[in-house]
């Protein structure tokens, strides 16, 4: 009897070696709290006591458009990674298409700011430079907003990009550490409270660690652009089952210079990104302008493409 069981007990052991995590995948959501759902995009949020000012605004989803690849060289369609090394243009994939309409919505943080944290360190305010830009030739076929501070006690450098099949933002900064998120507030133009004629714009977007896992050193970030000249970074800490406001970074823009897509700058306008473009470069005999240091890198090592991209954005 015992001969006869012996074999299939071995048999259904092995079944479930085999399929052990097979099942459902990742359950944990990188925005959950221990012991807390997910809200669904769209659900109300409400923060209070320890977690910082109270709030209670409603959760938005992605930003909603229609987007058509742009190619480059015949053809029609998303191409991929290895496709674009041959004529086909890397932002007329889905991913990179996506990223980099989304990621503009963004741009007005693009330039240097003077940032002061709210927190003392040996009995004085931290104060350094912030400076962001776009990076498109690190990873071609996803654009990316980088900022380097190296005087920052936090994050030295950063990378912010938008990951298409998630629908979620994701910020990589050091030590590999890894926050995933969404808009608390969708990016938008409001009137200046000065000169109704003049546009601020306004976002507030939440990250939260989810790798690693253990929830240590600054488990949220929430960037909260106030006005083309001025936002916040607030950092928070996990305790339990809450996250705790530990400290801000408040930042003033370096001059007056913005990027907002939506505004016309004529032949300002950067011929990568379409914000305001602040450095003139020269190619075949023609003046073009770039918002940033990054643009200016992508520009320089293949003009042609982004000459051939604003021809069609003409065209459309």
């Amino acid at each position: 009897m015992r001969r006869a069981v012996l074999p299939q007990l071995l048999v259904a052991l092995s079944v479930v070696a085999f399929c052990d995590g097979c099942g459902g995948g990742d359950v944990t959501s990188g925005d959950a709290e221990p012991g807390r759902a997910t809200p669904a995009a769209g659900s109300a949020r409400n923060t209070s006591g320890d977690d910082g000012p109270s709030e209670n605004v409603a959760r938005a989803g992605p930003p909603r458009r229609t987007f058509t690849p742009v190619t480059l060289g015949g053809g029609s369609g998303a191409g991929t990674a290895q496709e674009a090394g041959g004529g086909r243009d890397p932002l007329a994939t889905k991913d990179g298409g996506a990223a980099f309409e989304t990621l503009k919505e963004l741009q007005v943080v693009l330039g240097t700011w003077r940032t002061t944290t709210r927190k003392k360190f040996d009995g004085f305010n931290a104060v350094g430079t912030m400076s962001w830009r776009w990076d498109f030739l690190t990873d071609k076929t996803r654009p990316t907003l980088v900022f380097d501070a190296a005087d920052n006690p936090y994050f030295q450098t950063a990378r912010l990009t938008w990951l298409a099949g998630e629908g979620k933002f994701r910020l990589t900064a050091r030590a590999e550490r890894i926050y995933k998120g969404e808009y608390l507030e969708q990016p938008r133009n409001v009137p200046d409270d000065d000169n109704p004629n003049k546009l601020q714009r306004v976002f507030k977007l939440e990250l939260t660690q989810v790798e690693p896992s253990d929830g240590k050193d600054l488990a949220r970030v929430v960037i909260n652009q106030q006005q083309n000249n001025r936002y916040l970074v607030e950092l928070y800490d996990r305790r339990g089952m809450r996250f705790m406001l530990t400290d801000t970074l408040a930042s003033q823009r370096e001059g007056t210079n913005f990027a907002i897509v939506e505004d016309d700058y004529g032949e300002k306008t950067c011929i990568v990104s379409q914000g305001l473009g602040t450095i003139a470069l020269s190619h075949a005999g023609r003046t073009f302008y770039v918002c940033c240091t990054g643009c200016e890198a992508a520009f320089k090592e293949d003009p042609e493409r982004w000459i051939a991209r604003a021809a069609e954005r003409e065209k459309e």
